[in-house]
């Protein structure tokens, strides 16, 4: 068999755990990676049958997802989607990874929240099967089918390559970081001096701490603090977020400011546990953003709260939305999402490389 140098990276994903009813997943998942391997073009990536490694379990199947070409879920519809696999759906579409969805009726009917949420035109296919087994083969065949197909498409011209953005664009894209701080959401040094953060955010994803704390301030200080009721689910602390929010408004903005206290109040909402008062404030933000002509990506960012939000509420209430308004509203913004200063950093980052 001619075994090709560069081999596609797949990652299968699905519900995983000692009991055994979860077991049933991983022989799935086992078979499925042998018989995409037989083929000789793919490497299939299922977290049993890794070696040992000096990186954490959550960083190893995180770095493989990453760093994957194309993800398969499998979900059987009477368990649902994990908490799990709901955080390995976000990091693929974060990262535009290409997924097949498979999703088993054989002993529920009623369709999941997320299958619902990937039918229409614009959604990727997925594939509701009737027996359980039936993963491993669907799984393999449909992801030869699907090279195949992609490949006969780029040979009729129907798909092209990446192209460099036009002169416009680029002058667009240079534009992006002076219309951010012209904008006075926030000063440069501000976010040049947050050492505390960033040493937060290296012992949180490499495990690792430097301890050198050089360029710091007093919003670096209190943003340390707050990070890990976000990130580690801490006890949330109502004068703590005072005082970040007392600072903030020291440095924004009355137009600006106003947006923020009222996100602000969301938080507080949200961790007192009214999601619909949340969502309701959050609103309210939006339309103050709307009213004073602040930026795109500051009203999209709130959208992009209200839609998951409102998706959380709908679920946590056994409904769904046909008409999702605040996903609808994104969906039909003539601009991209874009964070100006985000952006910025994370390409002098890898310039820096």
């Amino acid at each position: 068999m001619i075994i090709p140098e560069q081999k596609i990276q797949i990652f299968i994903s699905s519900a995983c755990g000692d009991e055994p009813e979860k077991q049933k997943y991983k022989l799935v998942r086992e078979a499925l990676k042998a018989l995409i391997e037989s083929t000789g073009f793919a490497k299939a990536y299922v977290f049993e049958s890794e070696g040992a490694s000096t990186t954490s379990a959550g960083q190893h199947y995180t770095f493989a997802l990453e760093d994957c070409d194309v993800c398969i879920f499998l979900i059987d519809n009477s368990d649902g989607v994990p908490p799990g696999v709901q955080k390995e759906i976000d990091t693929a579409k974060k990262h535009g990874i290409k997924s097949l969805f498979y999703f088993c009726d054989q002993s529920s009917k009623a369709e999941t929240p997320l299958q619902k949420s990937l039918k229409g035109a614009k959604y990727a296919k997925s594939v509701t099967i009737h027996d359980f087994k039936d993963f491993i083969k669907s799984g393999a065949i449909d992801l030869i089918n699907d090279l195949v197909m992609i490949y006969k498409h780029y040979c009729k011209g129907r798909l092209t390559l990446y192209e460099e953005p036009s002169t416009e664009q680029s002058a667009d894209i240079s534009n992006i970081e002076s219309s951010f701080y012209s904008d006075s959401i926030a000063q440069k040094d501000i976010l040049t001096n947050i050492d505390y953060c960033v040493e937060y955010f290296t012992k949180l994803i490499l495990g690792i701490s430097y301890n050198e704390v050089k360029k710091t301030g007093n919003i670096d200080q209190l943003c340390a603090d707050f990070l890990p009721v976000l990130f580690e689910g801490a006890t949330f602390n109502e004068n703590s977020l005072n005082s970040l929010l007392l600072e903030i408004e020291k440095h924004q903005t009355s137009q600006h400011f106003t947006v923020t206290k009222k996100r602000y109040e969301a938080i507080k909402e949200y961790f007192s546990g009214d999601q619909e008062a949340c969502i309701n404030i959050l609103d309210e933000a939006l339309q103050i953003a709307k009213q004073n002509c602040l930026s795109e990506w500051l009203i999209k960012d709130i959208l992009i709260d209200l839609r998951n939000q409102d998706i959380s509420l709908q679920e946590s209430r056994n409904t769904y939305s046909l008409e999702p308004k605040y996903q609808n509203e994104l969906d039909n913004s003539k601009s991209l999402l874009f964070y100006p200063l985000l952006d910025r950093l994370d390409s002098n980052y890898y310039e820096g490389i």
